[in-house]
Parts: structure tokens; C-alpha cells; sequence
């Protein structure tokens, strides 16, 4: 991941805007890179003149594919208690199948808090799991290239 020590001036082409839960980011193609990024709006200072449109949607691999993360009810809690939070995500089956776009892959997992370990939580703070764990932690990493 990149550093800038200043703000500098880009030239993108927005595709989409999207919350991660916590702030709104512009999925843009940059120019600069040639490649499809997040940009935070907040961070954006100014807006320049308009240009022709360069990039589509479609163009965007992981903003147009999915990945279907299989979400379950922590072991830790009682049967009870996993029961209860089948109903509060309205499981099947005792799953919940969440289709995730790539691109927004690493938000979810940050704001589901699936990224901490078990020993470092407490299972009241991740009532949900993955069980699709492996293909999971693959994706991520896939995406985070």
C-alpha cells in the first residue's frame, strides 16, 4: 500500500460510491496507476475539471465479481444462543450465505470483525464465523494484490 506525504492531484474515472460502514469511499479507475482503486471521499481536497469518460464498471474485475462468504454462528455460544443468531441473520440451516464484492471483501471483513482471532475476542464481539474459512482466507489474499 502506497504512501503519499502530500496531496497530489489524480485524474480518475468514478465507477461507484460505497460505505464501508465507517467512511464512503469512490471506487474509481486511476490513471495514475492504471488500475481500478478505493479512494476516500474525505480524503479528496478538490475537484478538477471534467474530462471524457475513460472506464466502465465492467472493466472492473473485482468490483463486478462476488464471492459468496458462508457465515455461521460462533461455536463458542450455547446452542440457545447459536439459535438466536440464526434468527437475528436469518440462517437456513444454520448459514447464512452473504455475497460480498471483491472489491469490498477487506471492508467486510474488517466491520464483521472476522479479521480478529478467536483468542484475541471475546465471541459476544464476533457472534458470527466463517465456514468457508479456506476459500475465504484465499480470496482475501487474492484481492489484496
Amino acid at each position: 500500500n502506497e504512501q503519499h506525504p502530500a496531496p497530489m492531484w489524480r485524474t480518475i474515472s468514478p465507477l461507484a460510491i460505497g460505505s464501508d460502514g465507517m467512511r464512503w469511499h469512490i471506487r474509481a479507475y486511476c490513471h495514475l496507476k492504471g488500475e481500478h482503486k478505493d479512494f476516500i471521499i474525505s480524503r479528496c481536497l478538490q475537484v478538477g475539471a471534467f474530462g471524457d469518460w475513460h472506464e466502465c464498471a465492467d472493466d472492473d474485475y473485482k468490483w463486478k465479481n462476488f464471492f459468496d462468504v458462508v457465515l455461521k454462528p460462533n461455536e463458542a455460544f450455547s446452542d440457545a444462543q447459536k439459535r438466536t443468531i440464526e434468527r437475528d441473520y436469518g440462517m437456513k440451516n444454520g448459514v447464512c450465505v452473504m455475497p460480498v464484492r471483491l472489491a469490498l471483501l477487506y471492508y467486510f471483513d474488517k466491520r464483521m470483525r472476522l479479521d480478529v482471532s478467536a483468542e484475541n475476542d471475546r465471541p459476544k464481539e464476533r457472534p458470527l464465523v466463517v465456514e468457508n474459512q479456506e476459500a475465504y482466507s484465499t480470496m482475501l489474499k487474492e484481492v489484496a494484490s
